[in-house]
């Protein structure tokens, strides 16, 4: 699986803090939260 900008953005939020919750998350990814938790899971499936 080839990692775009998103997947990395998502990596180094979850890697400063692994307990954010998936509304955090992609506000700060600047993502809705639906694409948000399919990248995540996604992620986590790699």
């Amino acid at each position: 699986m080839e990692r775009d900008a998103l997947d990395r953005a998502l990596l180094r939020e979850l890697s400063n803090d692994a307990r954010r919750t998936n509304r955090d998350l992609a506000a700060a990814t600047h993502v809705a939260p639906s694409t948000s938790l399919e990248r995540v899971r996604a992620l986590a499936c790699s």
